[in-house]
């Protein structure tokens, strides 16, 4: 690494903060806390769930009003709002090291929290474990045993809620999924950018969607291979989708379907159209997969495109 390339990063080690915060200010009042969890899971989709802000507002409800201030490999400030009281509070996020994070803010002028989240993997088990340091004048130290309670039960919903997340993606790598790069090498740039990173594993050859038996317009997962499909059935046509979202793997089957015909994922959002066969149109490619309709056959081709068609 070139001195021109080197990147530097300097931070109060864990095991400081507490002295530094004393140094900073000897009146003032210091809490600590802690929260830990463990979940079948990797380390690296750990690290891109903790770094992937975008799925907040769909999952958390937080950050439903925010600005990303600014956003980097290693770090990310926003402003944002607790709740629905009248603050505003800029939280920074730093990654210090390889399953490492610092979460700062403070609190309407008052009460400085810092959060320590680190992650450890051991036979695909993640240990995820959250410390949290709140300090502030001792006149507002009653103010620390709320806080404190409200931050364990937060990261008892929070975690709660993103077990979807991450069984998904588990359950996906273990039927050979893939994710592109930047998914799979994550930091805060990249896990916050709307491209396709979903890699689905090849079908085999002449594979097939039986159409029989299947009800019209009901949304049906039909598995081809160790991938899976949602087919919805029409009088004239045939809606397809791939059933793990092109984005990053969420369950499409959980999301909205709009009378557009577009299907919205229920991690971030996204909308996505549906590869909509009939007589008149019966071959389309669509995420990564050319569908062919065979009317009196009552059956859909499927096959793996080498290029991803990644258009939404």
């Amino acid at each position: 690494m070139t001195e021109k390339n080197k990147r530097y990063l300097r931070y109060i080690r864990q095991n400081q903060i507490t002295d530094a915060l004393k140094k900073f200010e000897g009146r003032n009042a210091i809490t600590q806390g802690e929260f830990s969890i463990k979940v079948p899971s990797l380390l690296i989709d750990m690290e891109w769930n903790q770094m992937d802000q975008l799925h907040r507002p769909f999952i958390h409800k937080t950050y439903q009003k925010n600005i990303r201030i600014a956003l980097g490999n290693d770090f990310a400030v926003s402003l944002t709002k607790w709740g629905r009281w009248p603050f505003l509070i800029t939280v920074t996020d730093i990654r210090v090291d390889r399953g490492v994070y610092y979460s700062d803010f403070v609190l309407a002028g008052v009460l400085y929290v810092h959060n320590i989240i680190k992650f450890t993997e051991a036979d695909e088990i993640v240990e995820l474990r959250h410390e949290w340091t709140i300090s502030s004048h001792k006149l507002f130290k009653p103010l620390h045993w709320m806080l404190s309670k409200m931050w364990f039960n937060l990261d008892v919903r929070l975690q709660k809620e993103d077990a979807d997340i991450r069984s998904q993606r588990y359950k996906l790598r273990k039927l050979g999924y893939r994710f592109a790069s930047d998914s799979d090498n994550p930091d805060f740039y990249t896990s916050n950018l709307l491209t396709n990173n979903t890699v689905y594993p090849d079908i085999p050859q002449d594979s097939t969607i039986d159409l029989n038996g299947i009800p019209e317009n009901s949304l049906i997962a039909q598995p081809v291979g160790k991938t899976e499909f949602l087919i919805k059935k029409m009088p004239d046509h045939v809606l397809v989708w791939p059933s793990a979202c092109p984005h990053e793997g969420g369950e499409l089957a959980k999301g909205t379907l709009h009378q557009d015909c577009r299907l919205e994922c229920p991690w971030h959002g996204l909308k996505f159209d549906a590869a909509i066969l009939s007589k008149d149109k019966a071959s389309i490619e669509a995420y990564g997969f050319l569908y062919t309709y065979m009317p009196h056959k009552n059956k859909i081709y499927v096959k793996n495109l080498k290029h991803t068609d990644c258009t939404r």
